[in-house]
């Protein structure tokens, strides 16, 4: 498989190395200690779903099993309707084939009615990574999360090391799309 980088994506990597290098110290926040991961591409995208089933990690979620995927635009800034979906994708620098690199993903998001009726602030899952690209991201198909605010996910290795984080900006008051 081939991975191309942009240009910018090396340059952040470099200067974040030089920023961590120059901070004191931090437990479970060295970049310096997380293992290589790049975020390939970002925004809104397609989605094929094959399976979509309650998470026991967190209740006002389900975990989809995505098909094939497209992204349709580079944007930080969302959107929130039925059927959008936003998020990102990481790919695994150099390693074994077949090394197993344990992850953990916080959500944090603003107030959203979960289905068991409780408010939730914040959602929770792990997965374990091989070669494959990872698919980070938020499916809006229920008006209880049409949410405006910032959406942040926090990406750190199974040793608590920081792998990345992105933030979204999503709006609900948006023009409507013009077919």
């Amino acid at each position: 498989m081939r991975v191309d980088f942009a240009p910018e994506m090396l340059t952040v990597r470099f200067l974040l190395g030089v920023v961590a290098a120059c901070l004191p110290p931090m437990h479970g926040l060295l970049a310096a200690d997380a293992p290589e991961m790049t975020v390939s591409q970002y925004g809104t995208y397609a989605a094929g779903i094959v399976s979509l089933v309650p998470d026991p990690q967190s209740p006002n979620a389900a975990r989809a099993r995505i098909g094939d995927y497209v992204f349709l635009e580079a944007t930080y800034d969302i959107c929130a309707r039925i059927g959008v979906n936003f998020g990102f994708e990481l790919r695994r620098g150099a390693h074994a084939p077949g090394a197993k690199l344990h992850l953990d993903v916080a959500i944090q998001h603003p107030p959203v009615h979960g289905v068991d009726g409780r408010i939730h602030l914040r959602e929770h899952y792990e997965y374990d990574v091989m070669d494959q690209p990872l698919l980070l991201g938020w499916m809006y198909r229920h008006s209880n999360t049409l949410v405006a605010g910032e959406w942040s996910w926090t990406v750190t290795d199974g040793r608590g090391a920081l792998v990345t984080r992105q933030s979204f900006h999503v709006e609900t008051d948006c023009p409507v799309p013009m077919a």
